[in-house]
């Protein structure tokens, strides 16, 4: 039977949902009040599974109180789900989908709809909300959607839309013009290109070092800040170990120095520029003088949030390492001068975009025992801590190797 889905993403700004969607193959419609309305083609298989994965991992990367409120509907029929996730996690569940894929049915309880609302605003009711929800069994999706999207000030155009109709070009006037959506820092604005001598050669290394080099030389001129000496180039991968053959994160390999780390050293803060996934990622870390790593993101996100998005969608080290020290340069000048009152400690791992995107504590460990204050407490700890992770893992080896 025809179905259609779609998911909407309660941002504040038109560019805040775009790298949550890079390698997905979606429409965007035009920015509203109540966020981004996204099509997503797989998801219109009409297995929930896979609307609820897309769901799930956009909110994850728009992090912990954006909520990602996704639809799946009958356009002939009574069949409707919908879900609401936040920071990755599932908040809000209604289906009354039936049929060949035996979906279990599940109706909101009142409690929940509230919960629901919550993340709405003062403007939707809970009770007609639950209505819209639990109400005439007969009432078919696309009512149902248009009382919900009445109830939760949702585009009053978006029931039914999916992504085939988007593609059909069965779309009303009133919802703009869908677009794909920029999958690279790129496709927005201009991206510098290194010198020839530089950009035609095969040495990612000195690629990579020349671009931290000329994105990061206002931390020199302007702020006084030191340049680390180069560690030599004793990147290996993969690794052999007592003759066996190690395949896995540098941290976890024993005598591993990341030859793609840049390390500026001042006199209240450390900047490290670190170079991961064979140039797809880029890791950029604030460490003040008491071994401490400092959350850049939630600066950069207070003082230009808009900053903080083209910095999620860069695309690869030749688009993140500039963009990246921009970001320090327009937001952080006053830290780098040595006020950190305005700049707070990383609180934790958890969903979302960050510039030091530490997945585990030993990451953080590893990159702080490298470049850490020398002498600091927390420095040593983490050389400590670094050094027994590193003996747990060679007696591991030798353990395999005698099995």
């Amino acid at each position: 039977m025809p179905h259609y889905t779609q998911i909407l993403a309660r941002t504040d700004r038109p560019t805040q949902a775009l790298s949550a969607l890079k390698g997905l193959d979606v429409y965007v419609f035009p920015h509203s009040p109540a966020g981004t309305l996204i099509c997503e083609r797989t998801s219109e298989t009409l297995d929930v599974r896979i609307i609820i994965q897309v769901a799930r991992g956009i909110s994850w990367d728009l992090g912990r109180g954006r909520a990602v409120l996704a639809i799946a509907g009958d356009e002939e029929g009574a069949g409707f789900w919908c879900g609401l996730f936040e920071g990755g996690a599932s908040r809000f569940t209604h289906n009354s989908l039936t049929g060949p894929r035996d979906f279990a049915e599940k109706s909101a309880s009142p409690a929940e709809v509230e919960a629901l609302c919550g993340y709405f605003g003062a403007e939707a009711s809970s009770q007609s909300v639950y209505e819209a929800l639990a109400g005439d069994p007969a009432m078919s999706a696309m009512d149902r959607h248009a009382a919900l999207a009445r109830s939760l000030g949702l585009p009053a155009w978006s029931p039914g839309i999916g992504y085939s109709r988007v593609v059909e070009g069965r779309v009303p006037p009133e919802a703009g013009e869908p677009k794909r959506p920029p999958r690279s820092l790129a496709e927005l604005r201009p991206v510098g290109e290194a010198p020839a001598d530089v950009a035609g050669t095969s040495d990612t290394l000195a690629r990579f070092r020349h671009l931290c080099g000329e994105s990061f030389s206002f931390l020199e001129k302007d702020f006084g800040f030191r340049k680390e000496p180069y560690r030599n180039p004793v990147d290996r991968f993969p690794q052999v170990i007592d003759n066996v053959m190690v395949i896995g994160p540098g941290y976890l390999r024993p005598g591993y120095k990341n030859a793609y780390m840049v390390s500026y050293r001042g006199r209240h803060l450390i900047v490290v520029i670190e170079g991961l996934s064979f140039g797809w990622r880029t890791r950029l870390c604030l460490i003040d003088r008491g071994g401490r790593h400092l959350d850049l993101t939630a600066l950069v996100e207070r003082r230009d949030p808009e900053l903080l998005d083209l910095c999620r969608l860069a695309e690869g080290q030749r688009e993140q390492i500039p963009i990246f020290a921009e970001a320090v340069r327009k937001c952080a000048s006053d830290v780098l001068s040595g006020d950190l009152s305005a700049i707070s400690l990383i609180a934790g791992l958890g969903p979302g975009f960050s510039f030091s995107a530490f997945s585990l504590r030993p990451e953080g460990d590893y990159v702080l025992a490298l470049h850490g204050p020398r002498g600091r407490l927390r420095t040593i700890s983490a050389q400590l801590r670094h050094a027994a992770l590193l003996r747990k893992v060679k007696a591991h080896l030798r353990g395999g190797k005698a099995r």
